[in-house]
């Protein structure tokens, strides 16, 4: 029963780099049932992960936001630019 146990587990667990590839696919298209239940599983453990999946969607919330602003107003603040160097400095450090 164990050994059948680590098998189904090991079926649902994705590697970090699954993880990270299907956390930056997801903002392009819909990723699948099936591959929602393993991300979803994979963030309860790994919090880096986690981490990396709440830093790709402030940075792609401020992106859109910045990308609406700009066709707007054609160009980006200053003050936007630092703000987004700061959010990518300080996720590049930890």
């Amino acid at each position: 029963m164990s050994n059948n146990f680590n098998k189904t587990v090991h079926k649902l667990m994705l590697s970090c780099d699954e993880a990270t590839s299907l956390i930056a696919l997801k903002h392009y298209r819909k990723i699948l049932f099936r591959e929602r239940i393993k991300l979803s599983l994979h963030l309860l453990v790994c919090k880096y992960c986690k981490s990396f999946d709440v830093f790709n969607n402030r940075f792609e919330e401020s992106i859109h936001n910045t990308c609406s602003k700009t066709n707007q107003n054609s160009s980006i603040s200053s003050k936007k630019k630092s703000e987004i160097k700061k959010l990518i400095n300080h996720h590049l450090e930890n």
